[in-house]
């Protein structure tokens, strides 16, 4: 694995959203929480994968947790992210993701409506005070080597 970028700036926000399109059908592979205490401040740790563009799998680190949220896919959905963004709120970082919402299953010869989803209601929604990015190994290349 390549080392963690922190993101210092909008300028490094803006460089990970490019390099990926902005998570734009990437999946959610998994998300953990590291809980704090006696041994150091909560973590969140998410990683996606399947990401268009040259960074194909990446995982954030949060650190100093403010806020979590989640919001599982719906029953029979996959965890596809139709939207993602990383914004900044005075000291603290924000990343959101947004699920596609619908299955994206159907009948053959048959067509498949996507539910418009309000994306300032995020599935995923994590404020940190600090976080960072590394760039990993996307699962279905590891598979298929």
């Amino acid at each position: 694995m390549t080392t963690w970028t922190q993101f210092t700036s909008a300028a490094d926000v803006d460089a990970l959203l490019a390099s990926c399109r902005g998570f734009h059908d990437g999946i959610l592979r998994n998300m953990r929480v590291t809980t704090g205490g006696q041994i150091g401040p909560t973590t969140v740790s998410v990683m996606l994968a399947e990401l268009q563009g040259p960074t194909p799998a990446v995982e954030i680190r949060c650190e100093r947790l403010v806020e979590l949220r989640l919001r599982p896919s719906k029953p029979d959905c996959d965890s596809i992210i139709a939207a993602g963004r990383i914004t900044t709120a005075g000291d603290v970082l924000v990343l959101a993701l947004n699920f596609i919402g619908g299955p994206l299953r159907g009948p053959p010869g048959g067509h498949i409506v996507i539910p418009w989803r309000d994306l300032d209601d995020p599935d995923i929604y994590v404020s940190a005070r600090s976080m960072a990015w590394r760039a990993a190994e996307n699962p279905s290349s590891a598979q298929n080597a």
